[in-house]
């Protein structure tokens, strides 16, 4: 897909999205969780240095974006409004090598889907990334600076197995 179309998607999506006034980012990816019947939870993750600066991960009834704890708040609100681009522009794969694994025991949630950020030279990337700066760049007034930092249960388990993939320590 050119640029063009991904353009025009993005900019049709944010003219029928609703922002909210005062901008808060968690209370946009509320109400868009509400509205697709799939709550998004936010999760600040300690990434490496060479990792993705944000990932997105569905499971069968949740999507999670984990965005890097140790960037600026400026910078963490791009990488949500990058993944939560990824979402509402129904990209549904990653060609993202993070060394995460789905699997475990019984019980444990089971990966849909994931993108990580790391190349953009994939048109996907390409579209999430114009969807993020477009995004922002309508937001007049902000609320605060504060981000969501403590996760659900359900939250801190993938988060714990999240960082301990991406750690350079498990790695071949």
């Amino acid at each position: 897909m050119t640029g063009n179309i991904w353009a025009r998607r993005c900019k049709r999506i944010l003219r029928d999205l609703e922002l909210p006034e005062p901008f808060e980012i968690d209370a946009l990816c509320e109400r868009i969780g509400a509205d697709r019947g799939r709550p998004i939870r936010l999760c600040a993750i300690r990434v490496p240095v060479e990792g993705p600066g944000g990932l997105l991960l569905g499971t069968a009834d949740t999507d999670y974006i984990f965005y890097d704890a140790q960037t600026t708040v400026a910078h963490q609100r791009h990488i949500i409004a990058h993944e939560l681009g990824h979402l509402l522009l129904g990209h549904e794969h990653s060609d993202a090598e993070v060394g995460f694994t789905a699997g475990g025991p019984p019980g444990t949630t089971l990966l849909q889907h994931m993108f990580a950020r790391t190349r953009y030279g994939q048109p996907e990337e390409w579209g999430a990334e114009y969807f993020a700066t477009e995004l922002l760049r309508r937001v007049s007034v902000w609320s605060s600076d504060a981000l969501p930092v403590a996760p659900d249960e359900e939250s801190a388990e993938l988060l714990q197995r999240l960082e301990s993939s991406l750690s350079p320590r498990n790695r071949p």
